[in-house]
């Protein structure tokens, strides 16, 4: 317990001084100094500590930093001597292969000990998926795991990317079947020589008829000139003939018989002339329907060299997209028949399983008919795994035939006559 000052000085003066009288009020003054004293010496006296007991208590260290010795000095005059061995202080460490620790003191001595129990060995081995690789920096070592390329098959796959994965194998086969068809498609409008019917319905027949009637017009148009050429011709001789011949009849004292035959011969001249000018127009008519019959060639031409273009262009897009499922489909590996404890492929029977066109798959809801997926009912429950419990139990009390009114009864079923 810490204490403060208490008392405060009367400072006495002697006579003929009057201003410290020694009376009740200096005197209590005191008396109640000494009275605080009193307590306090009182008080110090009941927490003092005993000079018996101080005997074992230090009154000072001294330390030699040379080698590391405490002495430790006493109230009663004794010392102890404590060393802190620092010339034992281990400078470095060292641990061989078979797991034994070698101390190596200041002072030079050594300790050894077994810690081959305390330690884990950790081998990192490779696989045919992983490659493992050691890396130092420094006092750091690094041990890195990495997947080899190519290594990874389907069954080390999510089940979803594997479904994705046979998907897209699926419909790069569909673009390759599709990209075949239209290349046929495309050689058969073009060329033919694909099936039986298109050796004359293609592109090349029609142009190569085309020209035969471009060439067969070309002909009749030159028939037909020739004709008209002709037709002009008699029609010349015919007039040159019916002038002669009115010369002849106004000259009929020179001979009637000349007149007569000038007149059959302008006759027969005039038929020649008809026939050369029925001639031309028949020539020009079938000009007309070749030409009909060759611009008709050419647009069928023009239709399948379209229909070849199209396809073309079909074929090499259809060509592109089975390049592309191609390649997706060449990193599918390891894939299945479906069976009932593996997933795979699933062939469609088309009746109770079909797969559409474009990949989708569906069943059918069965009818009396027909094979399908049953929903349950009453009679019928389908239970958490697929099993289905089929109820034989006629509710008219089934006792082996069924009429179906008064004597048509039926085998097999029950005596609960309809009627």
């Amino acid at each position: 317990m810490a204490y403060s000052k208490y008392y405060t000085r009367i400072n006495w003066k002697n006579r003929p001084s009057t201003s410290t009288p020694l009376g009740a009020t200096n005197l209590n003054h005191v008396d109640q100094a000494v009275d605080e004293l009193d307590n306090r010496i009182v008080t110090l006296d009941a927490g003092k500590y005993n000079v018996s007991d101080a005997q074992n208590l230090c009154n000072g260290i001294d330390y030699d930093t040379s080698t590391g010795v405490f002495v430790f000095h006493y109230v009663n005059g004794g010392t102890k001597r404590v060393d802190l061995n620092i010339e034992k202080i281990p400078v470095s460490m060292s641990l061989s292969a078979d797991g034994i620790l070698t101390i190596t003191n200041t002072d030079g001595t050594k300790y050894t000990s077994n810690i081959a129990s305390l330690l884990v060995t950790i081998n990192f081995v490779d696989s045919t998926e992983i490659d493992f690789q050691v890396s130092d920096a420094g006092k750091v070592r690094t041990v890195t795991a990495v997947i080899k390329n190519g290594s990874i098959t389907t069954d080390k796959l999510d089940p979803d990317i594997q479904a994705n994965i046979l998907n897209n194998r699926l419909l790069a086969e569909t673009a390759a079947t599709n990209a075949q068809t239209h290349a046929r498609d495309s050689k058969r409008y073009a060329v033919g020589g694909v099936i039986s019917a298109d050796v004359e319905d293609n592109a090349k027949h029609y142009c190569e008829k085309a020209g035969e009637h471009e060439a067969a017009a070309a002909l009749s148009e030159g028939k037909a000139k020739t004709s008209e050429t002709n037709a002009k011709a008699s029609e010349t001789a015919a007039q040159a003939s019916k002038t002669s011949a009115a010369a002849s009849a106004e000259s009929a004292s020179a001979s009637s018989t000349s007149a007569a035959l000038s007149a059959a011969n302008a006759k027969e001249s005039e038929t020649v002339a008809l026939n050369s000018a029925d001639a031309a127009t028949a020539s020009e008519a079938a000009a007309g329907q070749s030409a009909t019959n060759a611009e008709a060639s050419n647009q069928s031409a023009a239709v399948h060299a379209r229909n070849a273009g199209t396809s073309a262009t079909a074929s090499q897009t259809a060509a592109q997209e089975a390049q592309g499922w191609a390649e997706k489909a060449e990193q599918v590996v390891d894939i299945h028949i479906a069976t009932p404890d593996r997933p795979g492929i699933v062939m469609p029977d088309n009746v109770t399983f079909k797969v559409g066109e474009d990949g989708t798959a569906s069943v059918p809801t069965a009818t009396g008919s027909t094979k399908g997926i049953v929903k349950g009912g009453a009679g019928i429950k389908v239970a958490a795994d697929g099993a289905v419990d089929v109820n034989t139990q006629c509710k008219y009390n089934c006792r082996g035939s069924y009429s179906r009114g008064a004597g048509k009864s039926i085998e097999g079923h029950c005596d609960y006559n309809e009627s």
